[in-house]
């Protein structure tokens, strides 16, 4: 899960420097991985018990980020800067 969402996060960062519309499809994908892998961490391996607190909000704080992304992505194609297109097509 961890290099699910490091991956689609990393692609979809490029694609927001290269204003395509991939993000929006990417930057779920991330979140989801993002909420897996957190779950699984904090409950189901007990991770606050050995992290404690601190690691929680740190855990709290990456979802909210991942949150923030894709709200932020779908903002951006709604508004009209990213598109399918190529801008710069060959030869110009």
């Amino acid at each position: 899960m961890f290099g699910i969402s490091v991956v689609t996060g990393l692609l979809g960062s490029v694609g927001w420097l290269m204003r395509r519309n991939f993000p929006v499809i990417l930057f779920p994908i991330s979140f989801v991985a993002v909420v897996v892998q957190m779950i699984h961490a904090m409950v189901i391996a007990s991770g606050v018990q050995v992290m404690g607190p601190s690691g929680a909000v740190m855990s709290a704080i990456v979802i909210v980020l991942a949150c923030i992304w894709v709200v932020v992505s779908i903002y951006f194609n709604c508004q009209g800067w990213l598109s399918n297109a190529n801008r710069y097509p060959a030869g110009t």
